[in-house]
């Protein structure tokens, strides 16, 4: 009987004891990956950002050289 209480001890305590670590492990992931995940967020919003910007550029780039092959053909013409 000493020794069935005693294994069921033990058996509870490496129960608690792994409980612990566990959420002792999940706590400093957790506190490792949450300025790594601010940072990912960071760095998609800039990404974003610049993704944009590009589009903007070559929207205003297609602009200009479509205004200067018209003022070519215009020259060309003798129009200009």
């Amino acid at each position: 009987m000493n020794n069935r209480l005693a294994q069921q001890a033990l058996k509870q305590a490496a129960s608690r004891v792994k409980t612990g670590v566990q959420q002792g492990a999940e706590s400093f992931v957790e506190r490792e990956l949450a300025p790594l995940r601010g940072r990912v967020e960071a760095l998609e919003r800039d990404l974003e950002t610049a993704n944009r910007r590009l589009r903007q550029t070559e929207d205003t780039l297609s602009a200009q050289v479509e205004a200067l092959t018209r003022r070519v053909d215009r020259l060309e013409q003798g129009t200009g």
